[in-house]
């Protein structure tokens, strides 16, 4: 009767640690995509057809040159002329830029700048 009631008791307690161990790495994964999530979420992609000098600058290995280099061969349709119309700008540099840059079409960018204007508008108004 001993061994048996002991057997219960072991088998229950290997149960709930399995089940506590599950749950517990469970939400650690939940954590985990929740913060890459917000991670992602929170870099703001620069515009190499709009930023202005400094806003470039800010790019990893982008000093006043490079940024202004950038500035003087716009438009660019693709992030990937930024590598072939920027001289200083190689496969190195622009690797580690790539992600935070992006090349709006012109006309997205004045369909941002006139949402930009109508809402500041409005809330002019409202003050």
């Amino acid at each position: 009767m001993k061994h048996v009631f002991m057997s219960l008791l072991i088998a229950m307690v290997v149960v709930c640690t399995g089940t506590l161990l599950a749950h517990a790495q469970e939400k650690q994964e939940q954590q985990k995509e929740t913060t890459q999530a917000a991670e992602k979420e929170e870099v703001k992609k620069i515009d190499v057809n709009s930023a202005a000098l400094e806003t470039l600058q800010q790019l990893p290995g982008i000093g006043p040159k490079l940024a202004q280099a950038i500035i003087d061969n716009r438009p660019y349709a693709t992030i990937e002329e930024v590598k072939t119309k920027v001289k200083g700008i190689g496969d190195k540099k622009f690797e580690a830029i790539k992600d935070l840059i992006e090349a709006k079409p012109i006309e997205e960018q004045k369909q941002d700048e006139l949402t930009q204007e109508k809402t500041s508008k409005e809330g002019e108004k409202k003050e």
